[in-house]
């Protein structure tokens, strides 16, 4: 009887570790995914012609691409 438990208890501990495995591995592809989808956009509107705007939107470009 004792060894049908510990069958049962392995089972159970392969399970939970199984959908852990799982569920771990789902997120980061689907991060992945998601980034080679979205579109890189390729120039930025400023409105305004206001000099600390357009010093910030250069910045903003430079370090992001």
């Amino acid at each position: 009887m004792g060894s049908m438990f510990r069958k049962g208890k392995y089972r159970l501990i392969w399970l939970v570790l199984a959908i852990a495995l799982g569920l771990s591995s789902v997120i980061p592809l689907r991060i992945a995914i998601a980034f080679y989808q979205t579109p890189v956009p390729q120039a930025i509107f400023v409105l305004g012609g206001d000099s600390n705007r357009m010093k910030f939107a250069a910045q903003f470009w430079r370090s992001h691409f």
